[in-house]
């Protein structure tokens, strides 16, 4: 698979699901992230996002939060982009360092969950 748009991976996300690998699950949900980042928050149509890609991103978000392949980093990101700012915080607060680029990331998320700032930003 190459980029997707957000309708194009929600469209493989729910096509190859079922048939997919723990690993290709997680990829394709990954997918959806990207897609949908990119097309309501990079490009700058955050308002006028439609209530039921919202909805199914955050659905998709949550199902990522269960999964093992969910690294720290990318947990407390989740949390903040689905508008869990305080369990954002609390989250990183319980992690122990790691490297300097790592802990600059989570300072980055950290910062942006005060400010209760949902959208995605370019590191």
């Amino acid at each position: 698979m190459g980029h997707l748009n957000f309708e194009e991976a929600r469209e493989a996300l729910e096509q190859l699901y079922e048939s997919s690998n723990e690993e290709r699950r997680f990829i394709l949900r990954l997918y959806v992230l990207y897609a949908f980042n990119d097309k309501y928050i990079r490009s700058g149509h955050q308002h006028s996002c439609k209530s039921d890609d919202y909805k199914y991103f955050v659905e998709n978000c949550k199902e990522m939060l269960k999964m093992p392949q969910t690294i720290p980093t990318l947990r407390a990101e989740l949390y903040r982009e689905m508008g869990e700012f305080e369990q954002c915080i609390e989250y990183l607060d319980s992690l122990e360092p790691v490297g300097e680029h790592e802990n600059k990331v989570r300072a980055m998320i950290r910062e942006k969950a005060l400010n209760r700032n949902l959208f995605a930003f370019r590191l």
